[in-house]
This record gives structure tokens, C-alpha cells and sequence, in this order.
């Protein structure tokens, strides 16, 4: 598969192309150093207090595979130091607002809903059917990027839909594969970038060895973190469930469970084999747009063995833990969404109500499948096979009785 920059507008394009000269004179653009990332989110913030220092690991090895192998273009550089520094700002306000308001981090959380599973494999539309109910409180992408106010008027809205709206247009046809916009309901994980060991860095850029770090990261500062910022966010509403969603969380229940007890956690099955190969997809989009060369085998076989990771870690759980998890199946999920819900309230003991299921009913009508486009995908077009795939996720299919013939 070749990369081509062709649709990317004029003046991107001039960007880059200037950009490029720049470097090849050595002057300096954008460069991704730690130090320099920290001096300016405190300069922004006046602020300098990070919190645990746990996160210059998972920083250090996100910068290292950002400088040696990302191969970013200008705007790839202009858009990651926007979004490193924002993720360092975020660690100064929580760490300065668990000084100010020390109760708000000694609630307890109303036990939340966590969707998760593997990524394609339905977790978005079921997160926003579980976000219509209003006992609910789903958080949106823009509060996702920045989970506490930091000046008045409140302008965070508006700073990620800036920069969202530019992003979409640079990728038409990202909304056929994942439709985002900065009030839709988006993924938790996203609130764990703050301890620089998430998986949005690998959704959004070629990090290939951050990954095979995050494989084997330990998570439980990340999580201790992340249920940090559950805890600002539910005080927003304090009588409302939180309702979450993120398919990273199926590779690390343990660790979810040990800071979130009273967790409610939904996990979607589906063929490992169609989901693999629509994240590749997506990966491809989302990459291609930042670097200015991409190895898609190599982004492929990584994304294989974060998968490979995530399953044996899922299924290790399980075994001891068989009743903790609410398993769906895809397919009822898209063949009938109101009684998939429905079953999730009862395995849960939640209340359900008509008016539950109108909200579902009144969702699914107005966002029909193929809404944004459709998303074509192919094993070949990232160096794998079905066969390979099915191999490499076998124990997956096994443990839920998924046929190996039928990928």
C-alpha cells in the first residue's frame, strides 16, 4: 500500500514543504523534547507541580518513538506538541485541584458503566445507547481532552473543536469510520493520556515501540489516576452514573476492578478477524495523516500483538473472575439493540422503563448504519491474511465459541 498526501489541502501542504526546508537547514521546528513540553504547559498554567513522577516513564518512551520512527510531518509535529502539552497542563490542574478540593477526591463514585471489548467491535454505538439514558452521564470528547476548567469563560469546548474540525477535514472519510465531533460521547481512555500510558497515542500516531512498551507497562498508577478524574467528573453531576467506554480497559480488568470495585463492566464480543482489520483500517487513516511515510505491515503486526496482549490478559481474568463481566454479542447487539440494552439493566439489577427503550428506539432511527459512509476493509491491504489473524486471536475464538472457518 502506497501513501499518498494528495487530499491534503494547499496550504497543509505548503506547511509541510516549508517545514521540510526548515529542517534540512537545521533550524528547529517543533521539537518534541520533555523538558521543553513541561516549561511550557507550566508557563501556560503558572503552575509546576506534576503530581507522580511515575509518568516521565511512559513520556521518555512516547517521545523516544516520536523522534526515532513516527517520521512526522509539520503539521504531525504541530498537532502532537498542542496535545502533549494540553496532557501536561491536565496533570498540573489535577494535581493542584486534589490540593484545593481534597473532598471531591474522597467520594465515592456512583458505580459506573465501563463498555469495553475489542476496538471495532461495537463498543462506540453502545456506549451512546447507554448514554440516552439521562440517569446517565457520558462524557464527551472535548471534556475527555480536558477534564477540568482552567479559566472563565470556560473555552475548552471551543479549543478542541477547533482543532477536531481541522483534523476532520483533513480526513474526509474518518466519519465513515469513526464519526467523532466535540460533543459526542467518546472513550475514557483518553483521560489516561495524562499518565502518558494509554493507547490514543497509538490511535492517533505511528508509535510502534511506545507500544511494545505499553504491552508491559504497569498500569496501576495510570488507573489510580484515570479514577482521580472520574471522581472530578462525577462531582459535575454528582447524582448521575457515570456511563464509560473503552476497549483497552478488556486487557486490564484487574487493574480497573482493584481502583474501581463497584465497577459495572460490559464487554461485546465479535469476530477478532473483522475487528482487527477495521482498526488497521482506521489506524491507516488516522496515521497517514500525520507522517510523511507509513509502514503499514509494521503498523498492522503491532496492532496484532497489543491484541494478542489485551486477549491473554482478558482471559486470565476471567478464569477467576467468570461473573464480573456482562458478555454481548455483536451480532445481537445490530440485530436488536433495544433487548441487548435491556439485558445489560437486568444482568445488572438497574431499573429499565419504556422510556428507557424509546431513547434507544429513537437513537438508533436517527444514526442508521452507513450514515457517514461506508467502511470497506481488507486483510491483504495491510500485509495480513484472515487465516493469520484468526491464528494470532485463536484463544479469543476458542473461549467464545467462534468458528476459525467462519473468519
Amino acid at each position: 500500500m502506497s501513501l499518498k498526501h494528495s487530499h491534503l489541502p494547499l496550504f497543509t501542504r505548503l506547511l509541510n514543504g516549508i517545514g521540510q526546508s526548515l529542517r534540512a537547514l537545521k533550524i528547529p521546528l517543533y521539537e518534541l523534547n520533555a523538558d521543553a513540553l513541561c516549561e511550557s504547559a507550566m508557563k501556560h498554567r503558572k503552575l509546576s507541580d506534576f503530581g507522580d513522577p511515575a509518568f516521565y516513564e511512559g513520556l521518555h518512551c512516547l517521545l523516544d518513538s516520536l523522534n526515532k520512527e513516527a517520521h512526522l510531518n509539520v503539521l504531525g509535529r504541530m498537532f502532537v506538541t498542542k496535545t502533549l502539552v494540553a496532557l501536561l497542563e491536565n496533570r498540573l490542574l489535577l494535581t493542584e485541584d486534589r490540593k484545593r478540593r481534597p473532598d471531591v477526591y474522597e467520594r465515592r463514585l456512583l458505580p459506573p458503566i465501563i463498555v469495553t471489548g475489542l476496538p471495532r467491535s461495537g463498543t462506540t454505538l453502545l456506549h451512546r445507547l447507554l448514554a440516552t439514558d439521562p440517569a446517565h452521564r457520558a462524557i464527551p470528547f472535548w471534556e475527555t481532552m480536558h477534564p477540568l476548567p482552567y479559566s472563565e469563560p470556560d473555552g475548552r469546548f471551543e479549543r478542541v473543536k477547533k482543532l477536531l474540525d481541522y483534523r476532520v477535514r483533513l480526513t474526509p472519510d474518518l466519519d465513515g469510520k469513526h464519526f467523532i465531533r466535540a460533543e459526542t460521547p467518546e472513550e475514557c481512555i483518553f483521560l489516561q493520556g495524562t499518565t502518558f500510558v494509554s493507547t490514543m497515542f497509538w490511535i492517533g500516531l505511528p508509535v510502534f515501540g511506545y507500544v511494545r512498551w505499553y504491552n508491559t507497562a504497569p498500569r496501576r498508577q495510570s488507573y489510580r489516576e484515570y479514577s482521580w478524574l472520574l471522581q472530578a467528573l462525577q462531582a459535575v453531576t454528582p447524582t448521575k452514573r457515570l456511563a464509560l467506554k473503552a476497549p483497552p480497559h478488556m486487557g486490564a480488568l484487574d487493574t480497573l476492578y482493584e481502583v474501581l470495585p463497584n465497577a459495572r463492566v460490559v464487554q461485546i464480543v465479535r469476530d477478532p478477524v473483522k475487528s482487527t482489520i477495521s482498526l488497521n483500517s482506521l489506524l491507516y487513516t488516522s496515521h497517514s495523516v500525520l507522517t510523511k511515510k507509513l509502514d503499514v505491515p509494521r503498523m498492522a503486526q503491532i496492532t496484532l500483538e497489543m491484541l494478542e496482549c489485551d486477549v491473554k490478559h482478558n482471559l486470565s481474568f476471567r478464569a477467576s473472575n467468570p461473573d464480573r463481566i456482562c458478555d454481548i454479542a455483536y451480532t445481537d447487539l445490530v440485530a436488536d439493540p433495544v433487548t441487548t440494552v435491556q439485558r445489560i439493566y437486568h444482568y445488572f439489577n438497574m431499573p429499565w422503563s419504556e422510556e428507557h427503550s424509546r431513547h434507544v428506539q429513537e437513537y438508533i432511527s436517527r444514526h442508521p448504519k452507513g450514515q457517514h459512509g461506508r467502511h470497506h476493509y481488507r486483510a491483504e491491504d495491510f500485509g495480513l491474511t484472515d487465516a493469520a489473524i484468526a491464528d494470532r486471536l485463536g484463544d479469543y475464538m476458542d473461549y467464545f465459541g467462534l468458528a476459525r472457518n467462519d473468519a
